[in-house]
């Protein structure tokens, strides 16, 4: 009986709709810090990189001078693009560098030496 009293209190509606309306929100804040903390030394307030999220829970790594005129052109928001097609730049730049770090082990024949 004190159950049913306590789930229908208002206050406790309140606040399960408050979970749900923060729900999405604390989900993206759990993946951002997972990614940075996966990725430790990386990231910090000396870091030259900002993770920066798109739709799809995937991250993009932009310079932190970029990052501050995609603000200001409110092409992201809380580390995230409000476009996907805005992170097209800075994925194609990424690629570049993993080909080319590739050609390069490649061309030195994986010596550690």
């Amino acid at each position: 009986q004190m159950e049913a009293e306590v789930s229908e209190s208002p206050l406790v509606a309140r606040l399960r709709q408050q979970t749900k309306d923060n729900e999405e929100k604390n989900r993206r804040q759990v993946e951002l810090e997972m990614f940075q903390n996966s990725q430790s030394g990386e990231f910090g307030p000396f870091s030259r990189y900002i993770p920066v999220a798109k739709a799809d829970g995937t991250f993009v790594l932009v310079l932190a001078g970029e990052y501050e005129e995609l603000k200001k052109r409110k092409r992201v928001a809380s580390q995230r693009f409000v476009k996907d097609e805005f992170a097209a730049p800075f994925e194609a730049r990424a690629e570049e560098k993993r080909e080319a770090n590739a050609a390069a082990k490649a061309k030195g024949g994986g010596d550690d030496g």
